[in-house]
């Protein structure tokens, strides 16, 4: 939560005491509803795995089934991991969005075969 703001980021870090544990959480709450919005629970990648690079903006996206269209363009160039869809102006037939890809290497993979 920003402080200053009291406005969530929404994302959160739970650290737990066996790996068992943590796999039973992720097992129970990916993809549960919260707050009008679905759950992504997935395990934290160490620092030297930056994902940085993983993550790509994308504009032009149809604003009807702005998601399901993502998945189904990028979904089969890696491993999607988060999918936002920006909201700025719902007027608009049109979304710009940020797709997040396991590793970087997917990320350019992508950028290569669609970029063009």
């Amino acid at each position: 939560i920003n402080k200053a703001t009291q406005h969530s980021y929404g994302f959160g870090f739970v650290e737990y005491s066996s790996r068992e544990a943590a796999i039973a959480a992720i097992a129970a709450m990916n993809g549960k509803p919260m707050s009008n919005k679905t759950l992504l629970v997935i395990p934290a990648k160490p620092r030297e795995q930056n994902t940085k690079r993983a993550k790509l903006f994308v504009t032009g996206v149809p604003a009807e089934g702005a998601e399901d269209w993502l998945k189904e363009v990028f979904g089969p160039l890696g491993q999607i991991t988060q999918i936002r869809v920006l909201d700025l102006h719902p007027d608009r037939t049109h979304r710009c969005c940020f797709v997040r890809f396991d590793t970087p290497e997917q990320a350019a993979g992508a950028v290569e075969e669609l970029d063009g």
